[in-house]
């Protein structure tokens, strides 16, 4: 499976767990939405045994990361986060140079 599959697996899940008290909702998913995903986002897990606290992970991560037009750090639970670049350029190198 790929890297994308994976992350659309990942969120459908988490699409399937959520709930209207009032009416139905689904989501379904966008192809291109998630090209798009796939093209400027990253998604990160933290292996450590304990949770780490989301602020000093985003401060790090912005201070090593410097990109040029901003990056959207969104915790999606335990020590993971959804990393969502401004343009694919940020996006790109820091690909290419590693965490």
């Amino acid at each position: 499976m790929s890297q994308q599959d994976d992350l659309v697996e990942a969120l459908s899940a988490k699409t399937n767990k959520l709930k209207c008290s009032r009416k139905s909702v689904k989501l379904k998913d966008s192809e291109r939405a998630v090209e798009e995903l796939y093209s400027t986002g990253l998604l990160g897990k933290l292996w450590v045994d304990r949770t780490i606290n989301k602020n000093v992970v985003k401060a790090i991560i912005l201070k090593a990361w410097r990109t040029s037009k901003g990056v959207q750090i969104v915790d999606l639970k335990d020590n993971m986060y959804l990393f969502k670049f401004a343009s694919e350029g940020d996006h790109k190198r820091t690909m290419e140079l590693g965490p």
